[in-house]
């Protein structure tokens, strides 16, 4: 199966790029943010792989797009997913809005991630109960792709928070994490640590 991925520079959007190609996906990518887009180089060898660098015509089964739609794409599609965008593309977008995502490449300092251009800290009470690792997301998405739900906007938040167990929830998915989130951190931490010159540049690290 063929699947687009809108803004696939954006560290979400790697990220989905990457595990669908290691399921077998073909994937067409569009760049989107210009300081990530030394992410696109981990592809490019990979057969399976396009990246669609010019203003193009594209008709596919299915398009993933991360925020928003550059505007420079004419895209036909049969499906669109659309995570974290501010307003669904159509009537037929399914939104997934996941607020507290969190991984590899995404901007970040030692104590906290940016998440929409806020500053959030990896011991936040907000963080360690919502905080949602990308990899455990991308099981999800898998499971979405092979059946899509009924409806148009769903949110994702995590199992973890006490707050919501007992309450009925619609149009929301529980997620659990394989690992606990402590473990996760950690690795995201190390894997800064190592490439930290290639992570976006934020304020605290100025």
């Amino acid at each position: 199966m063929e699947v687009l991925v809108f803004n696939v520079s954006h560290w979400i959007g790697y990220h989905i790029a990457n595990r669908l190609l290691q399921e077998g996906y073909k994937v067409k990518g569009i760049e989107g943010e210009a300081f990530n887009n030394h992410l696109i180089d981990f592809f490019l060898r990979n057969s399976n792989f396009e990246l669609i660098t010019s203003r193009a015509e594209i008709t596919i089964p299915l398009a993933i797009c991360v925020g928003e739609i550059p505007e420079r794409v004419e895209c036909n599609y049969d499906q669109l997913i659309q995570i974290n965008g501010k307003n669904p593309h159509s009537t037929d977008t399914i939104a997934i809005h996941i607020p507290y995502l969190f991984g590899e490449w995404m901007p970040m300092t030692k104590e906290a991630c940016y998440i929409e251009g806020n500053r959030v800290s990896f011991s936040s009470q907000e963080f360690l109960e919502e905080g949602v690792y990308i990899k455990d997301f991308l099981e999800l998405l898998l499971k979405l792709l092979e059946s899509p739900p009924a409806g148009q906007v769903f949110f994702v938040r995590s199992a973890r928070n006490q707050s919501l167990k007992g309450k009925k929830l619609e149009k929301t998915f529980l997620l659990d994490e394989n690992i606990a989130i402590e473990k996760n951190l950690i690795q995201v931490k190390e894997h800064f640590h190592k490439f930290q010159t290639l992570y976006p540049i934020v304020e605290d690290r100025l």
